[in-house]
C-alpha cells in the first residue's frame, strides 16, 4: 500500500521594511506615498511514499514550494470637502511579485500500479470469466500541489467617493483599472481539458513528462481580474417621526470582461498544437463576459429597532456571472451565482 509520511520540514527567513510619507496640502487635503516588502513563507505540502506494485519498490514525492515575495508602490491623495461632506479618495499601486504562489491538482509523478486494462473508449477489458484483465501499468500519482508563478505584477488606479448631499442621503461609490499579469517566463505543464485540445488519452494528459503539454503562461492575465469595474450606491432614509424609519438602497455594479483562470485559452491557440478547431473552443473557454448587476432594497425599522422588516432583489438584472470554470473533455462546467432573487426579510433582536 501507498501512504502519507509527513517528515518533510523547511525553513525560510526574509527582512521587510516599509518607507512611506505622509504630506498635507492642507487642512482638508493630504498626499501619501509608500513603498513597502512582503514575504510569504513557503511551504511544505504532504510527502508520498508510493509503492511499485510490480517491483515492490518505494518512490517519495515531496511536495514543497519556495516563498513568495513582494515590493510594492503606491501613491495616493485623500480631501474632504463640502464641510466634510463629500470625502474622495485615488490612488495609484504597482506591486511586483517574485515566485507567487499558485495551487493546483496535478501530477507529481508516475509509478507502476496493477490495475485493469481499457480499451480505447475507457472500458475495462474483460477475461473469459467476466472479470477484469489485469496488468502492471505507469499511472500517475495526482496530489494538490502548489506551484510558484516566476514573476507577476498587479497595478492599477482606484477612485472612490463617499457623498452625504443631505441629511438622510448617502452616495457611495468606486471605480477601478487594474491590469494583472505574468510577466516572466513561467514553463508548465498545460492542464486545460489537455484531452481534448490535444486529442490525447487522460494518461498522457497527466504525464508530467509529456512534452506536448509544456506551455509558457508569460503575458498570462491573472483569474477573476477585471480591467475596469465601477460601482454605485445609493441610500435615502426617511424619518417617520414616532413611527420609525424608512431605509431605501439602491446599488448597480459593473465589472469589464476578464479570465476565469489563470490559462487564457484564447492567448495559446496558435502557440500549441491544439488538434481542435479554433471555432470549437468558444464554448469552453474561459473568457467572461462584461456584466452589469443591480440591487435594492427597501427597509424599515421601528424607532425602537428591536426589529425590522425588509424588501428586497438582488440580481434585478438577472445576469448569468460565472465565478469559477473548468472543462472536461470539451464541456464546460463551472459554477455561477445566483439568478434574480427577491423576496421578505423580517428579523429582531433581544
Amino acid at each position: 500500500p501507498s501512504y502519507f509520511a509527513n517528515d518533510n520540514k523547511g525553513s525560510w527567513t526574509h527582512h521587510d521594511f516599509r518607507v512611506g510619507l505622509d504630506y498635507d496640502i492642507s487642512a482638508d487635503t493630504m498626499v501619501y506615498s509608500y513603498i513597502a516588502s512582503g514575504f510569504k513563507a513557503g511551504g511544505i505540502g504532504d510527502v508520498y511514499e508510493v509503492v511499485n506494485d510490480r517491483t515492490g519498490d518505494t518512490t517519495r514525492f515531496e511536495t514543497q514550494f519556495d516563498p513568495e515575495e513582494v515590493l510594492t508602490w503606491e501613491i495616493g491623495a485623500k480631501s474632504s470637502l463640502l464641510n466634510n461632506s463629500l470625502n474622495l479618495q485615488a490612488v495609484f499601486f504597482y506591486t511586483d511579485y517574485t515566485d507567487m504562489q499558485y495551487a493546483s491538482v496535478g501530477s507529481i509523478g508516475n509509478v507502476e500500479r496493477l490495475s485493469s486494462v481499457e480499451d480505447e473508449e475507457g472500458r475495462p477489458i474483460l477475461d473469459e470469466n467476466g472479470q477484469p484483465v489485469l496488468d502492471f501499468q505507469n499511472q500517475p500519482v495526482i496530489a494538490y500541489y502548489t506551484q510558484n508563478v516566476p514573476g507577476s505584477t498587479i497595478k492599477g488606479i482606484e477612485l472612490e467617493f463617499d457623498w452625504k448631499p443631505y441629511a438622510g442621503g448617502r452616495i457611495t461609490g468606486y471605480a477601478t483599472w487594474t491590469d494583472a499579469k505574468v510577466t516572466e517566463d513561467w514553463i508548465t505543464k498545460w492542464d486545460y481539458d489537455p484531452e481534448y485540445l490535444f486529442n490525447m488519452s487522460y494518461e498522457e494528459s497527466i504525464d508530467p513528462t509529456n512534452d506536448v503539454l509544456t506551455t509558457n503562461l508569460n503575458g498570462n492575465n491573472m483569474a477573476m481580474t477585471p480591467r475596469f469595474t465601477a460601482n454605485v450606491s445609493y441610500t435615502h432614509t426617511v424619518n417617520l417621526g414616532n413611527y420609525g424609519y424608512l431605509h431605501g438602497w439602491f446599488n448597480v455594479n459593473w465589472k469589464d470582461k476578464s479570465y476565469t483562470t489563470i490559462w487564457n485559452l484564447d492567448k495559446h491557440l496558435d502557440d500549441m498544437d491544439f488538434v481542435v478547431p479554433d471555432e470549437a473552443t468558444t464554448y469552453m473557454n474561459d473568457t467572461r463576459d462584461s456584466f452589469a448587476m443591480v440591487n435594492a432594497s427597501v427597509k424599515y425599522e421601528p424607532l425602537s429597532q428591536g426589529w425590522y422588516a425588509e424588501v428586497f432583489v438582488n440580481n434585478a438584472s438577472d445576469e448569468l456571472v460565472q465565478y469559477w470554470n473548468n472543462t472536461s473533455k470539451g464541456i464546460g462546467k463551472g459554477s455561477f451565482g445566483m439568478p434574480r432573487y427577491y423576496g421578505v426579510r423580517a428579523g429582531f433582536s433581544f
